[in-house]
């Protein structure tokens, strides 16, 4: 299952509107460790609204909100390899795993 599971990132890396990035462990502790949260842009507003989801439920948090979550979101992106290094260390594994 695993290896099939990192073909489809692989492939869905290839996608012009994804970029999938990996943090490695040597990168330590960041901003948003153990929480989950997806920041949801529209047109026809300039900030999102924040998805934050737990383990007894979701939310959705108000505009102000947007902007801490957004600079955690570039933390991640900073702390993370690059999209060309994460599809390296993907490939790989999907080697390691064999046929």
């Amino acid at each position: 299952m695993l290896r099939e599971q990192l073909e489809l990132i692989y492939e869905l890396a290839s996608l012009p509107h994804v970029t999938i990035q990996v943090i490695p462990f040597s990168a330590g502790a960041h901003a948003s460790h153990g929480v989950s949260f997806t920041i949801l842009n529209f047109t026809e507003h300039r900030l999102g609204i924040v998805y934050n989801e737990g383990l007894t439920g979701s939310d959705y948090l108000s505009r102000e909100h947007t902007r801490i979550y957004s600079l955690a979101f570039n933390s991640l992106c900073s702390a993370a390899a690059t999209p060309e290094t994460t599809m390296e260390l993907v490939a790989r594994r999907i080697a390691d795993l064999g046929a």
